[in-house]
């Protein structure tokens, strides 16, 4: 009986056939200066995974130096975090000459000097060195990656900007040629109002007349200081009230010919660039200064 069950258990062994090796992982706690040593079986090839990217937003830059180069090759795709390091054979045959190089990697301020070395046994070779960060590390390389896409995002930001302010200024000449090649039409409007404001302020707010050139229209008015106190304006813009009473503000923009001082006046312009506004039922001009609100319907 207990040699029948030595002859069963020598035939399953036959059937399951040799033990493969199954490939290994190596982690490294990476640090500002890392050394290693790594037996390589040809053919096989080991890689190097780190916990970035080696692109080159890494400062320093990624460098990489091989002492070996008929020994030992490596790769590395732009953008990845990996590096995979190979042993050459021999193109014909022969023994396995036995093989020995360093290889340097710097990136961000970490340096790896890696001694390599060719084996035939698979029990000492490794697939993959994986390089761990410790937390303190980690964190400051998460706070680098964030402080990285902000720098980006800003610059794309500012990018943007002037591509507007380019565009602006084309839009700024193009209107300038039309107001140059075109006669406006004059629209007459002749409408004032007096109003009392904040310190015994008295202003009179008076529209003259607009000129409507095709894309744009402007709006020519006074504002007259009736007190000897002066006056500061902040802003001007334009109301518009159509047959249903749904009111609109106009895209616009003004000007006033320097500051309104006191029992004095100014001239103002205000510049709209939808023409069509001109049209609507009802127009209102207003005009917010530091002693309050002024506004003329017509």
């Amino acid at each position: 009986m207990a040699l029948r069950s030595l002859i069963f258990g020598i035939f399953s062994l036959c059937l399951a056939g040799p033990a493969s090796a199954q490939p290994q992982a190596l982690h490294v706690t990476l640090q500002e200066f890392t050394r290693l040593t790594l037996e390589v079986v040809p053919d096989l090839g080991t890689q190097l995974v780190f916990p970035f990217a080696l692109d080159g937003n890494m400062t320093p830059p990624l460098e990489i130096n091989n002492t070996n180069k008929i020994g030992f090759s490596y790769s590395h795709t732009s953008g990845q975090n990996t590096i995979l390091i190979t042993a050459n054979t021999l193109e014909q045959g022969g023994s396995l000459p036995d093989y020995r190089g360093l290889l340097f990697v710097s990136i961000g301020g970490y340096h790896l000097s890696i001694d390599l070395r060719t084996t035939t046994r698979l029990s000492r070779h490794y697939a993959e060195v994986v390089f761990d960060l410790e937390p303190p590390a980690r964190n400051h390389l998460i706070a680098h990656a964030v402080q990285r896409k902000r720098d980006e995002l800003e610059q794309r930001y500012q990018q943007r900007l002037a591509a507007l302010d380019e565009q602006a200024a084309r839009l700024a000449l193009a209107m300038a040629g039309e107001l140059a090649e075109t006669r406006p039409k004059i629209r007459r409007v002749k409408s004032a109002r007096r109003v009392p404001l904040a310190n015994d302020v008295m202003l009179e707010l008076y529209a003259d007349h607009w000129k409507i050139y095709p894309s744009l229209a402007v709006l020519v008015f006074e504002v007259k200081n009736e007190s000897p106190r002066r006056v500061v304006i902040t802003n001007s813009y334009l109301e518009t009230a159509a047959g249903d009473g749904q009111k609109n503000l106009p895209e616009s923009s003004y000007r006033c010919r320097g500051a309104l001082r006191g029992d004095d006046y100014i001239t103002c312009t205000l510049t709209i660039r939808d023409p069509a506004s001109v049209d609507a039922k009802l127009l209102k001009l207003v005009l917010e200064t530091d002693r309050g609100r002024v506004a003329l319907s017509w």
